[in-house]
C-alpha cells in the first residue's frame, strides 16, 4: 500500500487529540522516545506524570532520552545489570530475577498507588522521591 499524505479531516483528528481522562500516569519498560514517527520534542505535550524503567545492559540510549526530556514528571530508573528480558522473562546473567522483579515491582506498584489510588502516605512519596532507595542496583533519576 502506497503511504498518502493527510487530508485535511486528518489533521484536525489529531489536531483534536486523543488523551484519555482515564490514563492517570504511565510505565514504559525497556523503551525509548522514537523520532522514527514523532519530532524530538513531541513528548512535550504529555501532561501525566511518567516512569520508565531501564536496564544498563540493555543499550537503548536511554541516557540521550533523559537528557533530551525537560518539563514534564519524568522518573528513570536504570537497573545495573537488567538487560531487556528482565522486564519480561528474565535471565540476565549477574542480574538474579528476584533482584529484579523486587525493583521492578518496588517502583512501578509504588507508582500506581500514588497516581491510579491517591497514595500519599511517607512510605509512597519517599520511594518516588528517591529519598528510600529500593535496592543498591536501581539507580533513581527524577526530572519534574
Amino acid at each position: 500500500m502506497a503511504a498518502t499524505e493527510c487530508t485535511p479531516a486528518d489533521e484536525a483528528v489529531f489536531a483534536a487529540g486523543s488523551r484519555d481522562s482515564r490514563i492517570v500516569a504511565a510505565v514504559p519498560m525497556a523503551g525509548t522516545l522514537s523520532t522514527d514517527w514523532f519530532t524530538p520534542d513531541a513528548y512535550a505535550s504529555v501532561d501525566i506524570p511518567i516512569m520508565t524503567l531501564t536496564g544498563t545492559d540493555d543499550p537503548i540510549n536511554q541516557q540521550a532520552q533523559w537528557d533530551r526530556i525537560s518539563g514534564i514528571d519524568y522518573t528513570w530508573i536504570d537497573i545495573v545489570g537488567a538487560c531487556h528480558q528482565a522486564f519480561a522473562l528474565g535471565g540476565c546473567g549477574e542480574l538474579r530475577d528476584a533482584d529484579a522483579d523486587l525493583i521492578i515491582n518496588s517502583y512501578t506498584l509504588t507508582f500506581g498507588r500514588r497516581w491510579v489510588l491517591g497514595d500519599m502516605r511517607e512510605e509512597t512519596t519517599n520511594v518516588l522521591s528517591g529519598r528510600t532507595q529500593v535496592s543498591l542496583a536501581a539507580l533513581f533519576l527524577k526530572k519534574n
